[in-house]
């Protein structure tokens, strides 16, 4: 690669590495480093020295040094964990010299959290330009943080204990955000959550919730995005009565123990996608929804036979060409019909 000095961006593919291996960095013009598939065990000091760089994404466990506050054209820095497993009861704060930063759009840190920039008593420690925020915990959102994240419009936080649920949400007000991820590894999230009102997009996993408290969505009349993963709900009834999800236009429930969905079509009018994804004990869809009319496509893979044949049923007695139909299984090429 020595042969290439002037080369812009280094793209490395392939599985992710269980074992370091050596990679050249001595391109001192490069501008997007994605080298996530490749395991660091140190923090490879040469990437500082990259001045030009403007993406940077990185596996690596261990602290991230000071001195990534040289890399001052960054606008997107993703660092990824080999290994999942908590570390201690104690957050891993970034260095305080992340906020130095000020071109950063896009932050990424799974299993790190961001320093309150308060305690430097410096002014100058502002992300005007930061959108999105993810893999933090609940240490990272508090209000001295996002009083310095002026424009943040999508934040991901990973909730640990009942504890952090409450303490998190009660920051995240107004209508600031737009997009919201919790993503709950212990079922630690039952505490009633009160979610910011002008949300579009939700992601919620491994929240634990009763399907009861489905209804805390339904007061989001702008939400036009919902994903449910991971029993981010639980339970074998999902009964939507009168709720309406007025304008969600696409909706995905995978690996939820869901055995019975009552609902209607006239409870999701907007609704164009519909995903269903491992939800083995599910029997079938509402028996109306093939014949929505803004409904266009609807995605199953690896549930029942009885969904699918269900949703044939369907499509045949509403004659709805428009509402196409994507079945996979394990091992299968997908089908559309």
């Amino acid at each position: 690669m020595e042969s290439i000095p002037n080369a812009r961006s280094l793209l490395c593919f392939g599985p992710k590495q269980p074992y370091p291996i050596a990679l050249y960095l001595g391109f001192r013009l490069l501008k997007v480093l994605d080298a996530v598939s490749i395991r660091f065990y140190e923090f490879p000091l040469q990437v500082v020295k990259l001045v030009h760089l403007k993406y940077l994404a990185i596996t690596y466990d261990g602290e991230i040094p000071s001195s990534i506050s040289c890399l001052w054209n960054l606008e997107v820095l993703i660092v990824s964990q080999h290994n999942n497993i908590k570390r201690s009861n104690l957050p891993v704060y970034l260095p305080i010299e992340i906020w130095k930063l000020h071109k950063l759009k896009h932050l990424q840190c799974m299993g790190l959290d961001l320093p309150d920039p308060t305690s430097a008593d410096d002014d100058s420690l502002v992300v005007e330009k930061l959108l999105t925020l993810s893999g933090v915990s609940a240490h990272s959102v508090t209000v001295g943080v996002l009083a310095r994240i002026p424009n943040l419009k999508k934040i991901g936080i990973k909730i640990e204990s009942a504890h952090d649920s409450v303490e998190t949400f009660s920051f995240l007000g107004g209508d600031q955000f737009s997009n919201l991820l919790i993503r709950s590894p212990e079922n630690v999230t039952s505490v009633p959550i009160q979610f910011p009102l002008f949300l579009k997009k939700i992601s919620l996993s491994g929240c634990g919730f009763s399907w009861s408290y489905m209804r805390a969505l339904n007061c989001l009349l702008h939400l036009e995005t919902l994903k449910l993963r991971w029993y981010a709900f639980c339970g074998p009834v999902w009964e939507t009565s009168d709720w309406c999800f007025s304008d969600l236009k696409y909706l995905l429930l995978e690996d939820l123990d869901l055995k019975r969905w009552d609902s209607t079509r006239d409870h999701f009018p907007s609704l164009e996608r519909l995903v269903i994804r491992h939800c083995y004990n599910l029997q079938e869809i509402p028996p109306d929804f093939a014949g929505s009319k803004s409904l266009e496509e609807i995605e199953v893979h690896d549930c029942r036979k009885e969904v699918t044949v269900g949703i044939e049923k369907q499509r045949k007695r509403y004659r709805n060409i428009k509402c196409g139909l994507r079945v996979r299984f394990s091992g299968d090429d997908e089908k559309a019909k």
